[in-house]
C-alpha cells in the first residue's frame, strides 16, 4: 500500500446550498479544477469552497484523521455526500467539520474515497503550485478504515 499522490487546487467551488450534498450532472468546476495540472503522479486535487473551506476533492470525498478523531468536510454548502461518505457515516465515528486546508498538514492520515474507486490512502499533499507541503508513511493506520470501506464495497484490501 504506497498511497496517492494530491494537490490543492487553485479553484474554488461555489457555495449553493440548495445543491449541497447532492450528486448531479454539473460538475464543471470539478472538470475545471482537474485541468490546474498535468502531472501523472498526481491522482486528485482537494477542492475549497470560495470561503477557504475544505469541501471535497475532484472526484471522491475527503477524509483525515486528526487528534484521534476521523474528520470530513461538512457539505452543506457545497460538494457531494458521496455513496461511500455516506455508508462510513453510518459504520464509523467520523465528524463532519468546517476547517482549512491547512487542517491536512495537521492530520495523522487523509485518505480520498469514492464507491467506485474504493478508500485511497494519502502519502503526498502539494500546494496549487506542485510544491511539496507534506508526506504520510502509509502504515497501520490506514488499514482499519480502508478495511472498513472495501467490506462496504464488496473490494478486497490490498497488500
Amino acid at each position: 500500500m504506497r498511497g496517492v499522490h494530491i494537490r490543492h487546487c487553485a479553484l474554488r467551488l461555489g457555495i449553493q446550498p440548495a445543491l449541497a450534498g447532492l450528486k448531479h450532472l454539473n460538475r464543471l468546476e470539478s472538470v475545471l479544477a482537474r485541468a490546474e495540472w498535468s502531472t501523472p503522479e498526481v491522482a486528485e486535487g482537494v477542492l475549497c469552497d470560495t470561503e477557504g473551506r475544505l469541501v471535497e476533492a475532484t472526484s471522491m470525498n475527503l477524509f483525515w484523521l486528526r487528534h484521534g478523531h476521523l474528520e470530513t468536510p461538512r457539505l452543506d454548502r457545497c460538494g457531494v455526500a458521496g455513496t461511500l461518505r455516506d455508508a462510513l457515516r453510518q459504520r464509523v465515528s467520523l465528524q463532519e467539520v468546517e476547517r482549512g486546508p491547512e487542517v491536512l498538514e495537521e492530520a495523522e492520515a487523509v485518505w480520498l474515497g469514492n464507491s467506485v474507486q474504493g478508500l485511497w490512502p494519502v502519502a503526498r499533499l502539494d500546494d496549487a503550485q506542485g510544491r511539496e507541503l507534506k508526506r504520510w508513511n502509509i502504515r497501520h493506520r490506514h488499514r482499519p478504515l480502508q478495511a472498513e470501506a472495501h467490506a462496504l464495497l464488496g473490494y478486497p484490501l490490498f497488500p
